[in-house]
């Protein structure tokens, strides 16, 4: 991109630091498919749930399915269950098949939200969705 706008690679990143700071998200391709480490649209997810935002609208905004959302917060919450059965990091990492680093910040954030009491937002909102097996009985499909 610098070669695109005729700048120093610096400059590029000290724009890009200064969208950052100004809490807006720049589409790079780090951010979009969540490689690297960069903040995740999973904890972005995580969070606008937990600030009382639609799942639909959440989806729109990180521009992911309300299907990949709602998976989002079962593995949030799978590993909230963790941790409060005391396991270490590395076992839930393992067990979850999460990397260390979006472990550790799911786990402020959990920890944050039982702080707070807004984990029931989330464990509300799981136990009202439909799985995908009652859709599809529901519909005649595979049983």
């Amino acid at each position: 991109s610098y070669r695109v706008f005729n700048c120093g690679i610096r400059t590029i990143q000290r724009d890009i630091k200064a969208f950052k700071d100004s809490g807006t998200t720049i589409p790079l391709r780090g951010v979009v498919c969540d490689i690297g480490r960069s903040v995740t649209h999973k904890v972005e997810a995580i969070n606008e749930l937990l600030s009382g935002k639609e799942l639909s609208a959440i989806a729109r905004r990180i521009n992911h399915s309300p299907e990949a959302v709602e998976k989002y917060v079962k593995k949030f919450l799978q590993i909230g269950s963790a941790i409060e059965q005391g396991l270490k990091d590395t076992e839930i990492s393992y067990l979850t098949s999460t990397s260390y680093s979006l472990l550790k910040e799911y786990r402020e954030i959990y920890e944050k939200a039982k702080e707070e009491g807004k984990l029931d937002i989330i464990k509300e909102y799981i136990s009202i969705t439909p799985s995908k097996v009652s859709k599809k009985r529901a519909s005649g499909g595979e049983k």
